[in-house]
């Protein structure tokens, strides 16, 4: 018999009919749940486990969010390759550390906004297209020092300019698709009247 005060629970790649989750309700103690390649289409079954902290559910079916708002303490959610189109259910979310929603259709950033917490951003091979959308959802995320925007339109459109365009809308990252945010510092040594570059890593705006 499964316990109320499992903490852990894998079922990923469990059946290749896995199209619904059930059968959980009484795992009130859950903490960590891995569910990825399946087939499940929507996040039901999950309304009781309040205390779940992190999420895994890639590479499914999922179309939509809804029902993520039971889940108000989760702070890691990883639901990469799935057929999402919007994250505004994540508004329920606030403690949200880190996200990965790569390979999903969505076009905008719109519900990250209230995410105060948010640390780690995986956006690859999304539709995001706008650096104005970018900008007004994630600029005054303090502690975001990850962000990770490669094979999106936002990187398409421009690749030379791209990281630039990135670095000058959060200031505050640190990492953009996994290399380290570096500006130049001009450094002359008055002995022999030199001047050279030197690159010192950014550091986040307060």
């Amino acid at each position: 018999m499964i316990m109320p005060a499992l903490l852990r629970l894998t079922f990923a790649n469990a059946y290749r009919d896995f199209q619904e989750i059930t059968g959980l309700e009484t795992l009130t103690g859950l903490e960590q749940l891995w569910l990825g390649q399946n087939k499940i289409t929507a996040l039901t079954g999950l309304s009781t486990l309040s205390n779940l902290r992190s999420l895994s559910i890639q590479a499914n079916r999922i179309t939509s969010l809804d029902g993520i708002e039971a889940l108000s303490k989760l702070e890691e959610l990883y639901i990469s390759d799935n057929l999402l189109t919007s994250l505004e259910p994540l508004t329920n979310i606030p403690n949200l550390v880190i996200l990965d929603v790569q390979n999903n259709p969505i076009t905008s950033l719109k519900g990250v906004g209230p995410l105060k917490n948010l640390e780690t951003l995986w956006a690859t091979g999304c539709k995001l297209d706008s650096f104005e959308d970018m900008e007004r959802e994630l600029r005054d995320k303090k502690h975001l020092s990850e962000v990770y925007f490669e094979e999106t339109p936002l990187q398409k459109a421009g690749p030379v300019l791209y990281r630039n365009k990135v670095r000058l809308a959060l200031p505050q990252v640190e990492k953009i698709d996994a290399s380290e945010c570096f500006v130049w510092i001009v450094v002359t040594y008055k002995a022999a009247n030199q001047t050279s570059l030197r690159p010192s890593m950014t550091m986040p705006m307060s």
